[in-house]
């Protein structure tokens, strides 16, 4: 139970200085927020791909465990920026089927925080890219909730 004051006046000061401090927390917080950086801005920081892995002739199995083989490997040895190629699947009967594959495996590994955020390769001469870049997670990026990939 809480304890009366035997001043008068003293209950509402009190509450009056909690909410001060508990809007100056808030405030505090807010711009910490502001102040993070944008994951866009975090991954122009990034260097150009340092390493890459061509996908072609591999079954969803395999490209699966050579996606997360060579994610593990190259944060071994602090690498930050990966192009994987899939291909665009213009052999493929059907459907492509490694760029969904390697999507799949990507979004796994970023919600693991083993990738920071990964993108198609923008197109080359009007044609689609049939590579991913991928940023490895540095360990110390924190972008704030609004940032989004390029």
């Amino acid at each position: 139970m809480k304890k009366k004051s035997n001043r008068p006046g003293r209950g509402f000061a009190a509450v009056v200085e909690n909410y001060l401090h508990d809007q100056a927390m808030a405030r505090a917080a807010a711009a910490d927020l502001h102040d993070r950086p944008s994951l866009a801005a975090i991954l122009r920081s990034f260097p150009p791909p340092q390493e890459e892995l061509d996908l072609h002739g591999l079954t969803s199995g395999e490209a699966e465990k050579a996606i997360r083989r060579f994610v593990l490997r190259c944060r071994e040895i602090r690498l930050t920026t990966l192009r994987i190629i899939t291909g665009r699947g213009l052999h493929s009967p059907g459907q492509p089927v490694l760029p969904g594959v390697a999507e799949a495996t990507l979004e796994e590994l970023k919600r693991k925080r083993l990738v920071l955020a990964f993108h198609w390769e923008k197109k080359k001469r009007g044609r689609e890219s049939g590579a991913i870049i991928a940023y490895l997670s540095r360990g110390h990026e924190t972008p704030n909730s609004r940032g989004k990939t390029p």
